[in-house]
Protein backbone atom coordinates (compact mmCIF):
# COMPACT_ATOMS: atom_id res chain seq x y z
CA UNK A 1 0.00 0.00 0.00
CA UNK A 2 1.28 3.38 -0.94
CA UNK A 3 2.13 5.83 1.79
CA UNK A 4 -0.33 8.35 0.39
CA UNK A 5 -3.17 5.81 0.69
CA UNK A 6 -2.18 5.01 4.26
CA UNK A 7 -2.17 8.70 5.18
CA UNK A 8 -5.63 9.18 3.64
CA UNK A 9 -7.06 6.20 5.55
CA UNK A 10 -5.56 7.56 8.76
CA UNK A 11 -7.21 10.95 8.25
CA UNK A 12 -10.59 9.33 7.50
CA UNK A 13 -10.25 7.09 10.57
CA UNK A 14 -9.46 10.04 12.84
CA UNK A 15 -12.40 11.99 11.39
CA UNK A 16 -14.80 9.09 12.04
CA UNK A 17 -13.51 8.73 15.64
CA UNK A 18 -13.90 12.46 16.24
CA UNK A 19 -17.43 12.49 14.81
CA UNK A 20 -18.41 9.48 16.92
CA UNK A 21 -17.03 11.13 20.07
CA UNK A 22 -18.93 14.37 19.37
CA UNK A 23 -22.24 12.61 18.73
CA UNK A 24 -22.03 10.41 21.84
CA UNK A 25 -21.34 13.30 24.28
CA UNK A 26 -24.29 14.40 26.49
CA UNK A 27 -25.85 17.70 25.46
CA UNK A 28 -24.55 20.62 27.50
CA UNK A 29 -26.69 23.62 28.30
CA UNK A 30 -25.90 26.98 29.81
CA UNK A 31 -27.92 27.71 32.96
CA UNK A 32 -28.52 31.25 31.70
CA UNK A 33 -30.16 29.84 28.57
CA UNK A 34 -32.86 28.19 30.66
CA UNK A 35 -34.26 31.56 31.73
CA UNK A 36 -35.98 34.16 29.60
CA UNK A 37 -36.35 37.84 30.36
CA UNK A 38 -39.93 38.56 31.40
CA UNK A 39 -39.65 42.26 32.28
CA UNK A 40 -37.16 44.99 31.43
CA UNK A 41 -34.78 46.85 33.74
CA UNK A 42 -37.09 49.86 33.80
CA UNK A 43 -36.25 53.05 35.67
CA UNK A 44 -38.08 52.84 39.00
CA UNK A 45 -37.90 56.58 39.53
CA UNK A 46 -39.72 57.19 36.24
CA UNK A 47 -42.82 55.21 37.30
CA UNK A 48 -45.62 57.65 38.12
CA UNK A 49 -48.56 55.34 38.82
CA UNK A 50 -49.41 51.70 39.54
CA UNK A 51 -52.65 49.82 38.93
CA UNK A 52 -53.37 46.32 40.25
CA UNK A 53 -56.54 44.23 40.15
CA UNK A 54 -57.62 40.64 40.63
CA UNK A 55 -59.25 40.03 37.25
CA UNK A 56 -62.14 37.83 38.39
CA UNK A 57 -63.11 40.17 41.24
CA UNK A 58 -65.30 43.25 40.96
CA UNK A 59 -64.12 46.63 42.21
CA UNK A 60 -61.53 49.19 41.25
CA UNK A 61 -58.59 47.27 42.67
CA UNK A 62 -55.50 49.08 43.89
CA UNK A 63 -54.42 52.49 42.59
CA UNK A 64 -51.16 54.25 43.48
CA UNK A 65 -49.93 57.59 42.19
CA UNK A 66 -46.77 59.61 42.78
CA UNK A 67 -46.60 63.38 43.15
CA UNK A 68 -44.16 65.88 44.68
CA UNK A 69 -45.01 64.65 48.20
CA UNK A 70 -44.42 60.98 47.41
CA UNK A 71 -46.65 57.96 46.78
CA UNK A 72 -50.37 57.98 47.54
CA UNK A 73 -52.96 55.19 47.56
CA UNK A 74 -56.63 55.55 46.69
CA UNK A 75 -59.03 54.47 49.45
CA UNK A 76 -62.74 54.80 50.30
CA UNK A 77 -64.09 55.41 53.81
CA UNK A 78 -67.37 56.68 55.20
CA UNK A 79 -68.78 57.21 51.72
CA UNK A 80 -65.84 59.29 50.50
CA UNK A 81 -63.00 58.39 48.12
CA UNK A 82 -59.68 60.13 48.66
CA UNK A 83 -55.90 59.76 48.37
CA UNK A 84 -53.96 58.68 51.45
CA UNK A 85 -50.17 58.63 51.97
CA UNK A 86 -48.72 55.28 50.90
CA UNK A 87 -45.90 53.31 52.48
CA UNK A 88 -42.81 54.14 50.45
CA UNK A 89 -41.04 50.91 51.43
CA UNK A 90 -43.96 48.78 50.22
CA UNK A 91 -44.12 50.53 46.84
CA UNK A 92 -40.36 50.27 46.38
CA UNK A 93 -40.48 46.56 47.21
CA UNK A 94 -43.13 45.99 44.52
CA UNK A 95 -41.09 47.86 41.92
CA UNK A 96 -38.00 45.90 42.89
CA UNK A 97 -39.83 42.58 42.51
CA UNK A 98 -41.00 43.48 38.99
CA UNK A 99 -37.77 45.03 37.73
CA UNK A 100 -35.57 42.82 35.51
CA UNK A 101 -37.72 39.75 36.11
CA UNK A 102 -36.40 36.48 34.64
CA UNK A 103 -38.31 33.23 34.46
CA UNK A 104 -38.15 29.63 33.37
CA UNK A 105 -40.61 28.68 30.62
CA UNK A 106 -43.00 26.11 32.11
CA UNK A 107 -45.75 25.88 29.49
CA UNK A 108 -46.84 27.27 26.15
CA UNK A 109 -50.36 27.23 24.79
CA UNK A 110 -53.76 28.45 25.89
CA UNK A 111 -54.88 25.01 27.05
CA UNK A 112 -52.26 24.96 29.82
CA UNK A 113 -53.03 28.37 31.38
CA UNK A 114 -55.69 27.15 33.83
CA UNK A 115 -53.18 24.82 35.51
CA UNK A 116 -51.22 27.85 36.67
CA UNK A 117 -54.17 30.12 37.46
CA UNK A 118 -53.47 32.20 34.38
CA UNK A 119 -56.43 31.43 32.13
CA UNK A 120 -58.32 34.32 30.55
CA UNK A 121 -59.93 36.63 33.12
CA UNK A 122 -58.00 35.23 36.08
CA UNK A 123 -54.91 36.19 38.00
CA UNK A 124 -53.58 39.45 39.41
CA UNK A 125 -52.84 42.03 36.73
CA UNK A 126 -50.27 44.72 37.59
CA UNK A 127 -49.59 47.69 35.32
CA UNK A 128 -46.84 50.27 35.83
CA UNK A 129 -47.25 53.58 34.04
CA UNK A 130 -44.82 56.26 33.02
CA UNK A 131 -47.00 59.30 32.53
CA UNK A 132 -49.98 58.19 30.46
CA UNK A 133 -48.23 55.28 28.74
CA UNK A 134 -47.83 51.73 30.06
CA UNK A 135 -44.26 50.91 31.03
CA UNK A 136 -44.95 47.31 32.09
CA UNK A 137 -47.90 44.97 32.42
CA UNK A 138 -47.84 41.46 33.85
CA UNK A 139 -50.32 38.88 35.17
CA UNK A 140 -49.48 36.82 38.27
CA UNK A 141 -51.23 33.47 38.70
CA UNK A 142 -50.63 30.92 41.43
CA UNK A 143 -47.63 30.54 43.69
CA UNK A 144 -44.86 28.27 42.44
CA UNK A 145 -43.74 24.91 43.84
CA UNK A 146 -40.83 26.49 45.66
CA UNK A 147 -40.99 29.01 48.48
CA UNK A 148 -40.92 32.55 47.12
CA UNK A 149 -41.83 31.68 43.52
CA UNK A 150 -44.73 32.58 41.22
CA UNK A 151 -46.22 31.71 37.84
CA UNK A 152 -46.61 34.71 35.51
CA UNK A 153 -47.39 35.59 31.92
CA UNK A 154 -47.51 38.72 29.82
CA UNK A 155 -50.95 40.01 28.68
CA UNK A 156 -51.73 38.66 25.22
CA UNK A 157 -49.19 35.83 25.58
CA UNK A 158 -49.84 32.16 26.36
CA UNK A 159 -46.31 31.46 27.61
CA UNK A 160 -46.11 30.69 31.34
CA UNK A 161 -42.96 31.53 33.29
CA UNK A 162 -41.86 30.38 36.73
CA UNK A 163 -40.12 33.28 38.48
CA UNK A 164 -38.21 33.03 41.73
CA UNK A 165 -40.00 35.95 43.41
CA UNK A 166 -43.09 35.92 45.61
CA UNK A 167 -44.93 38.85 44.02
CA UNK A 168 -48.27 38.02 45.67
CA UNK A 169 -46.87 38.55 49.18
CA UNK A 170 -46.36 42.29 48.65
CA UNK A 171 -50.13 42.50 48.05
CA UNK A 172 -50.73 40.58 51.31
CA UNK A 173 -52.07 37.57 49.39
CA UNK A 174 -51.17 34.43 51.33
CA UNK A 175 -53.47 31.96 49.56
CA UNK A 176 -52.23 29.75 46.73
CA UNK A 177 -53.88 31.97 44.12
CA UNK A 178 -55.30 35.51 44.09
CA UNK A 179 -59.02 34.99 44.71
CA UNK A 180 -60.13 38.07 46.69
CA UNK A 181 -60.32 41.81 45.91
CA UNK A 182 -57.18 43.73 46.86
CA UNK A 183 -57.25 45.61 50.16
CA UNK A 184 -55.65 49.08 49.99
CA UNK A 185 -55.44 49.51 53.80
CA UNK A 186 -52.07 47.71 54.23
CA UNK A 187 -50.59 50.26 51.79
CA UNK A 188 -51.65 53.28 53.89
CA UNK A 189 -48.91 55.02 55.87
CA UNK A 190 -50.41 55.77 59.31
CA UNK A 191 -47.32 57.50 60.71
CA UNK A 192 -48.57 60.95 61.71
CA UNK A 193 -45.19 61.92 63.14
CA UNK A 194 -42.43 59.54 61.97
CA UNK A 195 -39.70 61.34 63.93
CA UNK A 196 -37.89 59.73 66.87
CA UNK A 197 -36.96 61.58 70.10
CA UNK A 198 -33.31 61.85 69.10
CA UNK A 199 -34.32 63.71 65.91
CA UNK A 200 -36.15 66.53 67.72
CA UNK A 201 -34.56 69.95 68.11
CA UNK A 202 -37.59 71.83 69.41
CA UNK A 203 -41.24 71.08 70.13
CA UNK A 204 -44.17 72.98 71.61
CA UNK A 205 -47.77 72.46 72.61
CA UNK A 206 -50.69 74.81 73.12
CA UNK A 207 -54.24 74.13 74.33
CA UNK A 208 -56.91 75.39 76.71
CA UNK A 209 -55.18 73.35 79.44
CA UNK A 210 -51.55 74.45 79.14
CA UNK A 211 -48.85 75.89 76.91
CA UNK A 212 -45.25 74.73 76.86
CA UNK A 213 -42.06 74.87 74.79
CA UNK A 214 -39.19 72.38 74.92
CA UNK A 215 -36.02 73.35 73.09
CA UNK A 216 -32.47 72.09 72.87
CA UNK A 217 -29.80 74.54 74.01
CA UNK A 218 -27.50 75.69 71.23
CA UNK A 219 -23.96 74.34 71.27
CA UNK A 220 -21.78 76.64 73.38
CA UNK A 221 -24.78 78.29 75.01
CA UNK A 222 -24.56 75.94 77.96
CA UNK A 223 -21.54 73.81 78.69
CA UNK A 224 -22.81 71.20 81.12
CA UNK A 225 -20.81 68.20 82.18
CA UNK A 226 -21.61 65.07 84.08
CA UNK A 227 -18.74 62.91 85.27
CA UNK A 228 -16.39 64.75 82.93
CA UNK A 229 -18.57 64.17 79.85
CA UNK A 230 -20.34 66.92 77.96
CA UNK A 231 -24.11 66.38 77.87
CA UNK A 232 -26.92 68.07 76.02
CA UNK A 233 -29.31 70.26 77.97
CA UNK A 234 -32.82 71.48 77.25
CA UNK A 235 -34.94 74.40 78.39
CA UNK A 236 -38.56 73.81 79.29
CA UNK A 237 -40.98 76.69 79.55
CA UNK A 238 -44.45 75.84 80.81
CA UNK A 239 -46.91 78.70 81.13
CA UNK A 240 -44.89 81.26 83.15
CA UNK A 241 -42.23 78.93 84.63
CA UNK A 242 -38.83 78.17 83.11
CA UNK A 243 -36.65 75.17 83.98
CA UNK A 244 -33.85 73.06 82.60
CA UNK A 245 -34.13 69.41 81.63
CA UNK A 246 -31.45 66.80 81.12
CA UNK A 247 -31.12 64.74 77.96
CA UNK A 248 -32.24 61.67 79.87
CA UNK A 249 -35.43 63.37 81.08
CA UNK A 250 -36.26 64.71 77.63
CA UNK A 251 -35.72 61.40 75.84
CA UNK A 252 -37.80 59.60 78.47
CA UNK A 253 -40.74 61.97 77.93
CA UNK A 254 -40.51 62.26 74.14
CA UNK A 255 -40.38 58.47 73.88
CA UNK A 256 -43.94 58.44 75.22
CA UNK A 257 -45.31 60.69 72.48
CA UNK A 258 -43.03 59.95 69.51
CA UNK A 259 -43.23 58.55 66.94
CA UNK A 260 -47.00 58.97 66.60
CA UNK A 261 -48.93 56.32 64.69
CA UNK A 262 -52.65 56.61 63.99
CA UNK A 263 -55.34 54.00 64.35
CA UNK A 264 -56.92 55.01 61.06
CA UNK A 265 -57.03 57.69 58.38
CA UNK A 266 -60.32 59.42 57.57
CA UNK A 267 -61.70 61.72 54.85
CA UNK A 268 -61.31 65.45 55.53
CA UNK A 269 -65.12 65.77 55.51
CA UNK A 270 -65.26 64.05 58.90
CA UNK A 271 -64.08 67.25 60.60
CA UNK A 272 -67.22 69.04 59.47
CA UNK A 273 -69.34 66.50 61.31
CA UNK A 274 -67.64 67.13 64.66
CA UNK A 275 -69.51 70.44 64.98
CA UNK A 276 -72.80 68.54 65.14
CA UNK A 277 -71.51 65.69 67.33
CA UNK A 278 -71.08 65.34 71.08
CA UNK A 279 -67.31 65.05 70.71
CA UNK A 280 -65.42 67.87 72.33
CA UNK A 281 -64.32 70.47 69.79
CA UNK A 282 -60.77 71.61 70.49
CA UNK A 283 -58.26 74.18 69.42
CA UNK A 284 -54.94 72.59 70.32
CA UNK A 285 -51.75 71.92 68.42
CA UNK A 286 -48.38 70.21 68.70
CA UNK A 287 -45.46 71.60 66.69
CA UNK A 288 -42.02 70.07 66.24
CA UNK A 289 -38.80 70.84 64.43
CA UNK A 290 -36.10 68.37 63.52
CA UNK A 291 -32.38 69.06 63.67
CA UNK A 292 -32.56 69.72 59.95
CA UNK A 293 -35.79 70.94 58.41
CA UNK A 294 -38.74 73.28 58.86
CA UNK A 295 -41.23 73.20 61.72
CA UNK A 296 -44.22 70.91 61.27
CA UNK A 297 -47.57 71.10 63.02
CA UNK A 298 -50.29 68.68 64.10
CA UNK A 299 -53.72 70.14 64.87
CA UNK A 300 -55.86 68.37 67.46
CA UNK A 301 -59.41 68.92 66.21
CA UNK A 302 -61.62 66.93 68.57
CA UNK A 303 -61.61 64.16 71.17
CA UNK A 304 -64.17 61.54 72.15
CA UNK A 305 -64.28 60.44 75.79
CA UNK A 306 -66.50 57.51 74.86
CA UNK A 307 -64.13 56.09 72.23
CA UNK A 308 -60.97 57.42 73.93
CA UNK A 309 -59.76 58.77 70.60
CA UNK A 310 -58.88 62.12 69.05
CA UNK A 311 -59.02 63.45 65.51
CA UNK A 312 -55.88 65.24 64.38
CA UNK A 313 -54.91 66.94 61.16
CA UNK A 314 -51.36 66.76 59.80
CA UNK A 315 -50.92 68.52 56.50
CA UNK A 316 -53.88 67.61 54.31
CA UNK A 317 -54.68 64.36 56.13
CA UNK A 318 -57.03 63.60 59.03
CA UNK A 319 -56.15 60.76 61.41
CA UNK A 320 -57.78 59.00 64.34
CA UNK A 321 -55.33 58.52 67.22
CA UNK A 322 -55.41 57.28 70.82
CA UNK A 323 -56.76 59.90 73.21
CA UNK A 324 -53.91 59.14 75.64
CA UNK A 325 -51.55 61.11 73.37
CA UNK A 326 -53.27 64.40 74.23
CA UNK A 327 -53.25 63.58 77.94
CA UNK A 328 -49.47 63.16 77.81
CA UNK A 329 -49.20 66.53 76.07
CA UNK A 330 -51.39 68.17 78.72
CA UNK A 331 -49.18 66.78 81.49
CA UNK A 332 -45.54 66.84 80.31
CA UNK A 333 -42.85 65.33 82.56
CA UNK A 334 -45.51 64.31 85.07
CA UNK A 335 -44.50 61.41 87.25
CA UNK A 336 -46.86 58.48 87.43
CA UNK A 337 -48.52 58.29 90.80
CA UNK A 338 -48.07 55.06 92.63
CA UNK A 339 -51.39 53.85 93.88
CA UNK A 340 -51.18 51.98 97.17
CA UNK A 341 -52.74 48.56 97.10
CA UNK A 342 -56.00 48.43 98.95
CA UNK A 343 -56.19 45.70 101.55
CA UNK A 344 -57.30 44.91 105.04
CA UNK A 345 -54.06 46.22 106.52
CA UNK A 346 -51.57 44.49 108.80
CA UNK A 347 -52.34 42.47 111.81
CA UNK A 348 -51.08 45.23 114.13
CA UNK A 349 -53.51 47.75 112.57
CA UNK A 350 -56.41 45.33 112.75
CA UNK A 351 -55.86 44.51 116.35
CA UNK A 352 -52.39 45.04 117.68
CA UNK A 353 -49.64 42.53 117.06
CA UNK A 354 -52.00 39.63 117.05
CA UNK A 355 -50.96 38.39 120.51
CA UNK A 356 -53.33 38.17 123.42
Amino acid sequence: MKRSHLLGLTIVFLFVIGLWYYLTQPEKSNVADLYAKVTTDFDKEAISSIEARVLNQSGHGLELIKDKDGWKVGISKQGHSFWAPAKKSKVERLLGLLQGLQGEVRAEGKRHLSVFGLDEGKGLKVTLKKGKSDELSIIIGGKGPEWGSSFVRRPGSNTVYLVQRDILSVFDIWSKRPDKPLDPDPWVNLKVIPAFPSDIDRCSYGSDVTDWVLSRLDEGEKDSTEKGKKVERWTFKKDDSLSEKSQKEVIAYLSKILPLKARDILPAEVLQKTNASKDRRLSAHFAYRLKAGPEKRVEIASCSKKNKTCLVKAGQYVYKIDGSWKKMLDNPFSKEKKVAAKGKGSASKRGGNGKR
